[in-house]
């Protein structure tokens, strides 16, 4: 496989189909004031009024524009890149595993908390759970690329020495250039501004709400890539026979479709590879 990426979502058009629906979801509720059908709570909502079809709505679109920022940015820039590690096909199965477990564990836990302990919590609308579940394979397939470390030792020494420690021709104090354990130090990386981005939108409903959807996701993400959970590694019939329908009919799917060649299996081959294995089948061709 090529080390250089390419930019935008060109290749990636399932990252590009659930970029524009964060965003389409999110405006169309706001634009036709209907953001109050996709809150959860168990009561009222699930226990009095029997609205369960809100587990099947509140992962659909952010409360607020921003967090609808921050779940696009962070999208964006880490986790889009998990379709070119999977490919297209079994990145749609695992982000709608993902809403799938989601909901349950959700619904469960809110269950539980209620009909036992008699405390009702308010799970913000949003994919927090889909985002957070693809944290635990972005952190696990994502390479370090460059690590970037900042020591802050060196400024706690030379403020600890007195003024006419350093020497007439300029030279370093003793000790002021060595290292020591009880440094502090900052590590900064490529997955650095992901985390960030993540920390954010974890604490944008305060300490109880998001972080409660956001753990759960993040639970759910790494029992599925730990095979705990079932279905990731299975083939849906329907899932198949839709992806290849719409890379038929869709023009910019079509273009990527053909590009990739009609024969590519992309649950078992990455573009890369692909690319490669077309070749050899064309030298081959021509030498026979």
């Amino acid at each position: 496989m090529s080390p250089i990426l390419l930019k935008g979502y060109k290749h990636l058009p399932v990252s590009a189909v659930v970029t524009v629906a964060m965003i389409a979801f999110s405006l169309a509720g706001s634009i036709l004031n209907i953001r109050s059908y996709f809150l959860l709570a168990f009561s009222p909502f699930i226990s009095r009024w029997h609205q369960w079809w809100r587990l099947l709505l509140f992962q659909l679109q952010f409360q607020n524009e921003s967090q609808l920022v921050l779940g696009v940015v962070l999208f964006t820039f880490a986790f889009k890149n998990l379709e070119r590690i999977f490919g297209s096909l079994k990145f749609t199965q695992i982000l709608l595993l993902l809403y799938f477990y989601n909901a349950v564990f959700l619904a469960a836990i809110l269950a539980v908390l209620y009909m036992f302990l008699g405390i009702n919590i308010y799970i913000p609308s949003g994919p927090y759970g889909i985002l957070f579940g693809l944290m635990y394979p972005f952190k696990k397939y994502t390479p370090t690329v460059y690590q970037v470390e900042l020591n802050f030792g060196a400024l706690n020494r030379a403020s600890d020495l007195p003024d006419n420690a350093a020497d007439v021709e300029g030279e370093s104090p003793d000790g002021l250039n060595s290292s020591s354990n009880d440094d502090f130090h900052l590590f900064f990386g490529n997955n650095t501004i992901a985390m960030a981005l993540a920390t954010i939108l974890f604490f944008s409903e305060g300490v109880v709400s998001s972080p409660i959807a956001c753990l759960v996701g993040y639970l759910v993400g790494a029992l599925l890539f730990n095979d705990f959970l079932p279905f990731r590694d299975s083939k849906f019939a329907f899932l198949h026979n839709f992806y290849h329908k719409c890379k038929q009919k869709i023009p910019f799917l079509r273009r990527r479709y053909i590009a990739l060649g009609s024969s590519t299996d992309e649950t078992k081959f990455p573009v890369g590879v692909a690319r490669k294995r077309r070749s050899v089948q064309q030298r081959v061709a021509r030498n026979s």
